[in-house]
C-alpha cells in the first residue's frame, strides 16, 4: 500500500500525522464522506447567507417610508418608460410614470362628504375631498388644463386610490373622490391629515 502524501487529502481528514493515512478501503470511504459531508456543509452555509440578505432586503424594504399621497397622470405616450398597473375592480391595465405631478404638499386638508350632501354630484356614495393649498391649486388648475380627458392616479402610502378622468380645467383647489363607504373615506381623510400633520376636519 502507498502512503498519501498530498496534503488536501491529509487535511481533509483531520490528521496529517496518523500513520494510518494509506490508500486503503476505509480510508477512501472517510475521505468520500468528509468531502460530500464537507460541500454538503458549504452549500448549507451558502444557502443561509443567500436567505439571509434576501430578508434583510425585504425588511428594508417593507419599511422604506412611502411618499403618503400622490397624483399622477397616465402614460398615453412611451409606455415602455412607463409601469403597467391593472386596476382591480375594472381589470382595466393603465400605464403609470415614476414622475409624480402633486403631492402631499400640494394639500391643505382632506375632508368627507357624506351621501346626503353629495347628491349634486348624484351620487349615492360618500366624497373624499382633496382641499389643495394656494401652490397646489395653481398646480392642479395648470396640470388639469392640459390633460382634460385624461386620468389622474392617487396613491394613499402606496396604494391605489382612484384614477378618475379629468374632465375640465379645475379651478377651485378641490378635487372629490367617491368612496364606497364612507367609514373608508373618514379612515382615509384621517391618514392622509395625519401624515400632512393636521387633524381630520
Amino acid at each position: 500500500m502507498l502512503k498519501v502524501i498530498t496534503a488536501p487529502w491529509q487535511k481533509l481528514l483531520g490528521d496529517e500525522n496518523r500513520n494510518d493515512q494509506l490508500i486503503s478501503g476505509p480510508n477512501i470511504k472517510r475521505f468520500i464522506d468528509r468531502f460530500v459531508n464537507g460541500g454538503a456543509f458549504m452549500i448549507r452555509r451558502t444557502l443561509l447567507l443567500w436567505i439571509f440578505w434576501i430578508c434583510a432586503a425585504t425588511l428594508a424594504w417593507s419599511q422604506e417610508e412611502l411618499s403618503p399621497l400622490e397624483f399622477k397622470f397616465v402614460c398615453e405616450k412611451d409606455k415602455e418608460r412607463c409601469s403597467a398597473y391593472t386596476i382591480f375592480e375594472s381589470g382595466k391595465t393603465i400605464y403609470i410614470p415614476q414622475k409624480v405631478a402633486m403631492g402631499i404638499d400640494d394639500i391643505a386638508s382632506v375632508k368627507v362628504v357624506p351621501v346626503s350632501e353629495s347628491s349634486p354630484y348624484d351620487l349615492p356614495v360618500p366624497l373624499l375631498r382633496f382641499q389643495f393649498t394656494e401652490d397646489g391649486r395653481y398646480k392642479l388648475e395648470e396640470l388639469s388644463k392640459v390633460n382634460v380627458n385624461k386620468q389622474m392616479v392617487i396613491f394613499v402610502h402606496g396604494q391605489f386610490l382612484s384614477a378618475p378622468y379629468i374632465r375640465e380645467a379645475i379651478s377651485n383647489g378641490l378635487l372629490d373622490i367617491p368612496i364606497a363607504s364612507e367609514e373608508k373615506a373618514r379612515a382615509l381623510a384621517q391618514e392622509t391629515n395625519q401624515a400632512k400633520g393636521s387633524q381630520t376636519p
